[in-house]
C-alpha cells in the first residue's frame, strides 16, 4: 500500500516506513487510515487497540496531518 498525503501514520512511532504496515496493521494499514479519512487516535477495526502514538520529533508530520483534516472540514462545510 503506498502512502497518503497528510496520514497520520508518517508522525506515528509504529509506521514501519516503506511498508505501508504497522504494529497495529502489519499487513497493511487500511485505506481509511493511510490516506487520511481516519483520525486513528481514536480505535479502528482491527488495531488490537494499538492506536496512534507521536514519534518524538516528528511533531511536524502530525501538524501537517491536522492541518490538511482542518483545511478539508472548512471545504466540506
Amino acid at each position: 500500500m503506498t502512502s497518503g498525503i497528510g496520514s497520520i501514520c508518517f508522525a506515528c512511532k509504529r509506521f514501519r516506513a516503506g511498508t505501508g504496515a504497522c504494529e497495529a496493521y502489519p499487513k497493511g494499514i487500511p485505506e481509511g487510515i493511510m490516506f487520511g479519512a481516519f483520525d486513528h487516535r481514536e480505535p479502528f477495526a482491527g488495531d488490537g487497540g494499538k492506536l496512534f502514538e507521536l514519534e518524538p520529533g516528528r511533531e511536524p508530520a502530525l501538524k501537517a496531518y491536522e492541518t490538511i483534516k482542518k483545511a478539508i472540514r472548512t471545504v466540506s462545510d
